[in-house]
């Protein structure tokens, strides 16, 4: 994570910060005190990023991404709804949304392993692909 920040650019990160030194409340996962898990953290970041600004679809691709790492392949999204629904009881269409974020960060990933196929490196060394990469979905 601290090699994908260093990729990025600082006017990004002090349009984030927003000169005042405290980081833009949208971008603040811990704001709130939900009692979620993990997954409840990361969902809630992602639902509270605007796509239209650069360095908040850095953000939620960077969270989607993990979100997507941290679920084991084949298995149920049950827990992680249950999760998510417990610390965040106003979200609506929950699994819909959960199975989009995990689709998205299934696209990073396989973006990720693929030019590590390509350049030999490993997918952790790689990271810094989703902020290099043109605008998408998200």
């Amino acid at each position: 994570m601290r090699d994908l920040v260093g990729t990025y650019s600082y006017q990004s990160a002090a349009r984030a910060i927003g000169g005042t030194g405290k980081l833009d409340p949208a971008l603040d996962h811990q704001a709130g005190g939900h009692p979620g898990g993990v997954f409840a953290s990361i969902f809630l970041a992602i639902e509270r990023i605007d796509r239209r600004v650069e360095i908040h679809q850095l953000f939620r691709r960077v969270y989607c991404y993990a979100f997507a790492q941290l679920q084991k392949k084949g298995t149920s999204v049950d827990p992680i709804v249950r999760e998510i629904q417990h610390a965040l009881p106003l979200v609506q269409d929950t699994r819909q949304k959960v199975y989009y974020i995990l689709r998205l960060g299934a696209k990073w990933t396989a973006i990720v392993h693929e030019f590590g196929s390509i350049t030999r490196h490993p997918p952790q060394e790689l990271t810094g692909l989703l902020c290099l990469l043109g605008a998408s979905s998200s």
